[in-house]
């Protein structure tokens, strides 16, 4: 019993010393930037925010979630933070400031369990703490930190059954990860970055057989129940529309924007341009199918005719293949290293050190980040079993950036930053030891 007392207060220390310090440093950031914006609400809601918060009113009021066009865990997250009759905006964003503080601190203990190293992991975790993106996103009405938290929690469950191998682990980990793919839809293809690492991993055929199945079966377990909604309500087996009308709304614009001028891929902004391509498109439907909308955004909840959009939109891309693979692989670059968003929005205020801060905080931690993933990929210090991990989580970041397309969102950067961080941290590593090694010389 003693013993058992001994290695619980054991514990208690090791999180004080280790997380708790870090999680209360990001919390203390995003808070001051809430209590900055929250006598003005309109400073926290992007494009995107009406339609969630009209989403969880119908929730609380009506007890209905009238739509296809999203997924349901932001507004379900919305309706149980805050009180809608009177403002959503305190309950959800302080939610959203803890969530986000769990997730730096997550990215400590993720780094821990991969290095083994307790001061690098804590480097790794400020490094998320102080990251611009991360704070401004935490305090907007958008499903970033929602979605990087499930995220990040999957992988922490992932990285504890990678070391112990127990089912648990790995049950929570496809639970988590089936929860992220019902908050956004991107991460449903995942699992085909996961299987191959247990299937690598796991020693025995059949304990290889048996884990594969059993993540399967629990991640389809969260989302088949949603497709089948979907299906009894619109007669369409998906997610969201909002997912399939992907092909019309974005990939197919950006494929003929980039066939008419290549060197638009490196305009920092391209909604114009994107928009004009999407619009020559509408008018070519609505004649084809005597539609009278003004906007394709205005069928988004009509499954049958996204289904169309969609048919026209892969029209598109599959006449021109190449063009389609390189929008999405410049996109890799533009998510890496993307424009910044509007700072000035949530402060109120035009500041030049803001901007200059959060460029100088970015490039330091991506020039930390290369670093690390040139190191990661060697294999330096990593242990054998966690080199599978590692190659999943560059193989994340390289499928969020490439997924999206060319837009370049800054938000499309909030699901890769916890392992940007880790990776950085671990870049960061390196640079002191040259260091060191260059003093004594």
């Amino acid at each position: 019993m003693n013993h058992i007392h001994s290695l619980g207060r054991s514990k208690m220390k090791i999180f004080i010393r280790n997380y708790l310090p870090v999680f209360l440093i990001a919390l203390g950031v995003r808070v001051f930037v809430w209590l900055l914006i929250i006598d003005h609400p309109e400073r926290a809601l992007d494009n995107d925010s009406a339609l969630y918060i009209s989403l969880a009113q119908n929730l609380l009021a009506l007890h209905i979630f009238p739509s296809i066009l999203r997924t349901p865990i932001y507004p379900l997250f919305i309706a149980a933070t805050s009180d809608i009759s009177v403002n959503v905006l305190p309950g959800v964003l302080i939610s959203q400031c803890v969530l986000d503080s769990l997730t730096a601190a997550a990215v400590t203990l993720i780094f821990f369990r991969v290095f083994e190293n307790n001061r690098y992991s804590q480097v790794a975790g400020l490094t998320y703490a102080f990251n611009p993106f991360a704070v401004y996103y935490a305090n907007m009405i958008l499903t970033e930190t929602l979605f990087t938290f499930l995220f990040v929690l999957m992988f922490c469950f992932l990285v504890f059954f990678f070391r112990t191998q127990k089912s648990i682990y790995l049950a929570s980990s496809s639970i988590m990860l089936g929860l992220s793919t019902l908050c956004r839809p991107i991460a449903l293809y995942i699992p085909l970055l996961i299987l191959p690492g247990l299937f690598f991993v796991v020693k025995h055929l059949k304990k290889k057989i048996i884990f594969c199945a059993l993540f399967i079966l629990c991640f389809f377990a969260v989302v088949v129940p949603w497709h089948l909604r979907n299906y009894n309500r619109d007669h369409r087996f998906i997610l969201s529309t909002i997912d399939e009308s992907n092909y019309f709304i974005s990939f197919a614009p950006e494929v003929l924007m980039i066939e008419n001028n290549p060197l638009s891929a490196l305009q920092v902004r391209i909604n114009e341009p994107i928009e004009h391509y999407r619009n020559l498109l509408w008018s070519e439907v609505k004649s084809r199918y005597g539609w009278r909308e003004k906007s394709p955004f205005e069928v988004m909840n009509d499954a049958q005719r996204v289904a169309l959009l969609r048919e026209e939109g892969e029209k598109v891309i599959l006449q021109r293949p190449l063009i389609f693979l390189a929008s999405h692989t410049v996109n890799i670059l533009r998510t890496l290293c993307p424009y910044y968003p509007p700072f000035s929005k949530l402060t109120g205020h035009d500041s030049r050190l803001l901007p200059i801060l959060s460029f100088t905080i970015d490039l330091l931690t991506m020039v930390c980040f290369v670093l690390g993933t040139f190191l990661s990929l060697r294999g330096e210090w990593l242990l054998k079993s966690n080199r599978v991990l590692m190659c999943i989580m560059i193989a994340i970041i390289f499928y969020f950036s490439f997924i999206p397309g060319i837009v370049g969102y800054p938000r499309f950067r909030i699901p890769i930053l916890p392992y940007i961080c880790i990776l950085s941290s671990m870049g960061f590593r390196k640079v002191l030891q040259l260091a060191h090694i260059s003093g004594q010389d």
